[in-house]
């Protein structure tokens, strides 16, 4: 789609939120949706074609727009959030004869601290979820080819050297990750506090896995923190403190640095998404069916395939028909993009013992070290 040229140029001029909604070229406001990190709106922007004249009134060009708008300033986050987000949106677009996966254009942004926001492409489509039930089973497979063909190009980019975040130049710079900032960890996600990436190799990305949670147990007591922190994240273990808790990560993580990165797969850095729900994916309003936008990108970024996109959810499940009509086309999905099986005799091989270690490091570090306390052995000793 081709702009006109007063909105090429408005948008160049725009640096915060306030500074666009109070333009005089915003006609209408209407809030869409908050999600967990950001509200959305959909904006009407509107200009005269051609300078009017006083016998006859230039005729409007409209534009529908969605503003994206981080929840909360306060927080690190939202930098990274909003540079990840239009690096992965820009870097799709501009590999978009390989990886053939349509995403709204970036017209405006700002990552300046207390000024977030991504101005986007607005995109006339229905949710994966919403369409779906409504469709009949050649429509869904019609859908299931195109999903599973979107995954298959994700899992097949491998053109990184590197694991991390995609910056608006196209270059690696910090990940941003669902699992590194429940529970306040968000407030940590600055490299003042751990290494936050990029990453040259698995090794070094699973250490600072272990060292966000240092850092997060270190301040879980702190001002920062205490609003945040679970507070009954050790009712259930007897004479566990955050202190001896913190000694066990501490002695983790000393094991493992003193271990050879060769423990970790060597394994092919891809593209991921990292949030493929139904809710990201938007489909035509007519039949034919397809896929007319895949967004909230970011989550998305350079990653080893071992922790790779491997499914797309179809359905926000409700009720047990749901569960396993998604179950149906997940699997669908997955065998349309040919997301191998990893079958028992896989996680014996030092491929699979390595991928395990990983999960473990970057997954369940905390719920495994509590059982661990209680006796349980859970997932690869990192000892």
């Amino acid at each position: 789609m081709t702009l006109p040229n007063t909105f090429v140029t408005f948008f160049t001029t725009i640096s915060s939120s306030a500074e666009l909604l109070s333009s005089p070229l915003v006609l209408s406001h209407t809030p869409l949706a908050r999600g967990g990190y950001n509200n959305v709106s959909l904006l009407t922007l509107a200009s005269p074609a051609t300078p009017s004249s006083h016998e006859t009134p230039a005729p409007l060009l409209t534009l529908r727009c969605v503003l994206r708008l981080p929840l909360d300033h306060v927080e690190i986050l939202p930098r990274y959030s909003v540079l990840n987000e239009v690096g992965c949106l820009r870097f799709v677009r501009a590999h978009a004869d390989r990886l053939q996966i349509p995403v709204p254009e970036v017209y405006a942004w700002s990552a300046d601290r207390g000024k977030e926001f991504v101005l986007l492409e607005y995109i006339d489509g229905e949710s994966l979820d919403g369409a779906w039930r409504a469709m009949d089973e050649a429509e869904k497979q019609a859908v299931a080819q195109e999903l599973g063909g979107m995954l298959r190009r994700l899992r097949s980019f491998s053109e990184f050297e590197e694991i991390g975040g995609i910056m608006p130049d196209g270059t690696l710079g910090p990940t941003v990750e669902g699992c590194k900032i429940f529970c306040g960890r968000s407030l940590l996600h600055d490299p003042s506090f751990y290494d936050i990436g990029p990453y040259p190799n698995l090794h070094t990305y699973a250490l600072t896995y272990l060292d966000k949670e240092i850092a997060y147990f270190t301040h879980r007591a702190s001002p920062l923190l205490a609003q945040h922190a679970d507070k009954e994240e050790f009712d259930d273990l007897d004479h566990l403190t955050p202190h001896r808790f913190l000694a066990l990560l501490h002695a983790k993580r000393a094991n493992l640095a003193a271990r050879s990165p060769d423990i970790f797969p060597s394994a092919p850095i891809v593209l991921r998404h990292g949030d493929l729900k139904p809710g990201n994916i938007l489909l035509s309003r007519t039949i034919p069916r397809r896929v007319l936008g895949v967004i909230d990108w970011e989550f998305g970024g350079a990653y080893p395939l071992c922790k790779a996109d491997d499914h797309v959810d179809v359905l926000e499940m409700e009720t047990e028909e749901d569960v396993n009509e998604n179950a149906r086309w997940t699997k669908r999905i997955a065998d349309i993009a040919e997301v191998p099986v990893e079958h028992a005799e896989y996680w014996q091989t030092a491929e699979g013992r390595g991928s395990q270690l990983l999960w473990w490091c970057t997954d369940q570090i905390v719920p495994a070290l509590e059982e661990e306390y209680k006796g349980n052995m859970v997932g690869p000793p990192i000892d």
